[in-house]
Formats: structure tokens, C-alpha cells, sequence
């Protein structure tokens, strides 16, 4: 379920596999070490492919005149639509409008801390990026507080108008 899945993957990145694995087998999933076991290895199986940047895209998507596939332009451009489609108008219009404009022009490094912020549940985004929850050490990064300053000055609006026009000028429709 989608439930063990969020536990498994939060469960992963704080701790050690065999604890993971005593942890939800004693959880109330009633999951004994076995299949524990197996539900993390899938989990994090699903995980590599899912977040894995597949390059190798049919000819008709290559832009006119190209022979191959520029690796940094396809996770640039999978970083803007993650975050303009994450489901939530609100987390859509500000995370959508922040990525049309600074994504471009982020480094290497910078997309990573951007990615994994965009890795996190959406609800989990809006509330960090609005501050009303302390983001987790492994997020609280440059980013996140540009994000925030971003947040803060308002730039989707205030009334169905401005957002309007913000889905239009971030080519959201």
C-alpha cells in the first residue's frame, strides 16, 4: 500500500536495514522479517527506476537537427514539469512558477538539493516551503530557503486573476 511504502521509504533513509526491517515487522502492518524484507527491497527497486533520468527517448522528441539526447536539458526539464504536476494548485503554481524561472540556470548542485525537495510529499513541500513546519536537516539547504524567500514574496497572487496570469506566463494550463 501506499502507506507502507511512505513508512518504508522514511524508515530507509534514517535507518539501518535491519532495523527497518525489526521496525515493520513489530509495526502494526503485522509484517513478519520476511516479508518486510522483501516489501523494502521492491521499495527501494521502485524508487531507483522511478527517480533514475532516462535519457533514451524516441528520435521524433529530439529537437530538429539533433542526433542525441543532452542529459542536463532532459533532468532540467523534468525538474520543471515535477514541479508544475505535483497535483496541488497551490504546490503547482509556486513550485511551477519558482522552476520556470530559476531552474535554467541552476547548477548541478543546485538541481540536486531542488530534486530532493521535489522527492518529498507535496503537502510535506507547501508546508516547508511556507514555513509552517521546520524542514528535515537533509532538505534545509540554499534552496529551500530560496524557495522560501520565493514563498514569501507572493509571486502567484492573491486572487484568481493573478493566478490566472501566473498559469499563463509559467505555461501551466
Amino acid at each position: 500500500s501506499s502507506r507502507l511504502r511512505a513508512v518504508t521509504h522514511s524508515f530507509a533513509r534514517s535507518a539501518p536495514r535491519t532495523a527497518v526491517v525489526r521496525s515493520l515487522a513489530s509495526s502494526s502492518y503485522g509484517l513478519d522479517d520476511r516479508t518486510a524484507a522483501a516489501a523494502i527491497k521492491r521499495d527501494e527497486s521502485i524508487r531507483t527506476q522511478h527517480l533514475a533520468l532516462n535519457t533514451d527517448v524516441p528520435n521524433a522528441s529530439l529537437a530538429p537537427g539533433s542526433v542525441e539526447v543532452n542529459a542536463d536539458d532532459v533532468r532540467r526539464k523534468r525538474l520543471v514539469y515535477r514541479s508544475k504536476q505535483r497535483g496541488w494548485l497551490e504546490v503547482d503554481l509556486l513550485m511551477g512558477t519558482f522552476a520556470v524561472a530559476h531552474v535554467p540556470t541552476m547548477s548541478a548542485a543546485e538541481m540536486d538539493e531542488y530534486e530532493a525537495i521535489l522527492n518529498q510529499e507535496t503537502i510535506d513541500i507547501f508546508e516547508y516551503v511556507t514555513a509552517k513546519k521546520a524542514p528535515p536537516a537533509d532538505i534545509d539547504t540554499g534552496m529551500m530557503h530560496k524557495l522560501q524567500d520565493w514563498a514569501n514574496g507572493s509571486p502567484v497572487g492573491t486572487s484568481p486573476e493573478s493566478y490566472a496570469q501566473s498559469k499563463n506566463n509559467a505555461n501551466m494550463t
